[in-house]
C-alpha cells in the first residue's frame, strides 16, 4: 500500500484531495479529503473525482478524517458523483473516519442509509472485501448435482 498522492496544485487552500491504491484491493480507489467543500470548490472536486475514478475502479473508500466542513447540498452531490461510477460496476462507496460535525450533516440528509460509514480504514477494507466475496459468490453459477440413474 502506498501513501496518498495529492493533486498538484491543490484546488485552493480550502481543500486537498489525495488518492492511493492498494495491490490487495486492485479494484478500489482510496480518497482522502482535507479541508472543506463549499460552493466555491465543489465543481473542482467533482471534476477531479470524475477524472480519477477510472473504468477499472469498482469501489471507492473515502477517508473524511480531515474533512472539517461540508455544505449539505455539496456532500450529496459529491457522493452521487462517486456512486454513479461505482454502482453500475457492482461496487460500493464506503466512508470512514467521519468527524462528528460532518457526520451530523450525513444524518440530517439521510445519507447513512445509502453509504456505509465505518470507524476506520481497516473497517472499510473489511466491508469491501466481504462485499467482493458476496458479489463473486452471487455471480457464480448455481451448483446442480448430476442426476443419478
Amino acid at each position: 500500500m502506498n501513501d496518498y498522492f495529492y493533486c498538484d496544485p491543490p484546488f485552493d487552500q480550502s481543500c486537498k484531495v489525495g488518492t492511493k491504491s492498494d495491490d490487495r484491493l486492485k479494484d478500489t480507489l482510496f480518497v482522502r479529503f482535507i479541508g472543506y467543500a463549499d460552493a466555491y470548490n465543489h465543481d473542482m472536486i467533482v471534476a477531479y473525482l470524475d477524472g480519477v475514478i477510472d473504468d477499472q475502479c469498482r469501489n471507492v473508500v473515502l477517508d473524511l478524517s480531515g474533512f472539517v466542513y461540508v455544505g449539505e447540498s455539496r456532500v450529496a452531490s459529491i457522493l452521487t458523483c462517486i456512486a454513479k461510477r461505482c454502482k453500475p460496476r457492482g461496487g460500493h462507496c464506503v466512508i470512514h473516519s467521519v468527524q462528528e460535525n460532518v457526520r451530523e450533516v450525513f444524518r440530517l440528509l439521510g445519507l447513512e442509509r445509502f453509504f456505509p460509514i465505518m470507524d476506520s480504514e481497516e473497517d472499510a477494507r473489511s466491508y469491501i472485501r466481504s462485499r467482493g466475496e458476496q458479489a463473486h459468490t452471487a455471480d457464480a453459477p448455481e451448483m446442480v448435482p448430476p442426476e443419478t440413474k
